[in-house]
């Protein structure tokens, strides 16, 4: 199986801002595959645990790294069980830009 190229460096991108900001990691969750899909292991693990209140904070790179789409849904459920999702990089998107984006990752 081929693996991203970009899945290393995401990670350790994000250990990097983390470091940066003082921010102790307890653990790194990777995953391959898209966030278009919701049945991801690791992704149902991490929702059942915050649901449970054993997460206190999430860290990704971007939105789309946790879910393509759905992201505020997400981000509801987290906040009413207490959790906190950070976006390292948080850039804003014109509608018309995360349309496209969201059409290329469904193409």
């Amino acid at each position: 199986m081929l693996k991203n190229p970009n899945y290393r460096s995401q990670a350790e991108a994000m250990k990097e801002f983390c470091t940066a900001n003082g921010i102790t990691i307890d653990k790194v969750i990777k995953e391959i595959g898209g966030g278009l899909n919701f049945k991801r292991k690791k992704f149902i693990t991490l929702l059942s645990q915050v649901m449970t209140g054993l997460v206190e904070s999430i860290y990704v790179a971007h939105k789309d790294r946790l879910c393509r789409f759905a992201f505020d849904l997400v981000e509801q459920i987290a906040t009413i069980n207490g959790t906190k999702i950070i976006v390292a990089n948080n850039d804003s998107l014109s509608p018309q830009q995360e349309l496209v984006e969201d059409m290329m990752a469904i193409i």
